[in-house]
């Protein structure tokens, strides 16, 4: 984890338009610091698709794209009953740390 914790912005930020507003997945707390409009999500991790699940709500619909690697997906679909019958079992039987 110690490189992955520190913050990384590419060199070109610094010549974007002033009208671009960025911020560090460090500084972000809520969608209401951002403006109205389409959002760029630079990075695909679990910071960068939190904050889309975050900012992507019914109520103020907007477009809203990712960049970064390919992170893979899950092969089948996780809210069926096949997959919640066998989490939980997996789950209940190997999860266990034994403390």
């Amino acid at each position: 984890m110690a490189s992955y914790q520190s913050r990384r912005v590419p060199d070109f930020a610094g010549a974007l338009d002033p009208a671009v507003n960025q911020l560090h997945s460090s500084e972000y707390r809520s969608p209401g610091q951002l403006r109205e409009g389409a959002v760029l999500i630079a990075g695909s991790g679990n910071s960068g698709a939190e904050i889309a699940g975050d900012i992507a709500r019914p109520d103020r619909p907007r477009r809203i794209w990712m960049s970064g690697r390919d992170t893979g997906y899950v092969p089948f679909r996780i809210d069926g009953f096949w997959a919640r019958l066998f989490l939980y079992r997996f789950v209940l039987r190997f999860g266990s740390t034994g403390c």
